[in-house]
């Protein structure tokens, strides 16, 4: 098994999603509506995927703030 950290890409959003909705529960689809705003707003400065064996486990996103 290998892990993998690259940047992230727009075929990501699906898998970084479920990432999202899993890691924050309750609160996961309001992370993917920030995430989704964020892109949409140009703010995205840097996003990362983590990968295990091919599937995206982890997710890190660097955005423009105050």
């Amino acid at each position: 098994m290998t892990t993998d950290v690259r940047l992230a890409t727009p075929e990501d959003l699906t898998a970084v999603h479920a990432v999202q909705r899993a890691a924050f529960e309750d609160e996961g689809p309001l992370i993917c509506d920030l995430v989704d705003a964020l892109h949409a707003a140009g703010r995205v400065q840097a996003g990362l995927v983590a990968e295990w064996d091919g599937r995206v486990v982890g997710h890190l996103l660097l955005s423009r703030s105050w």
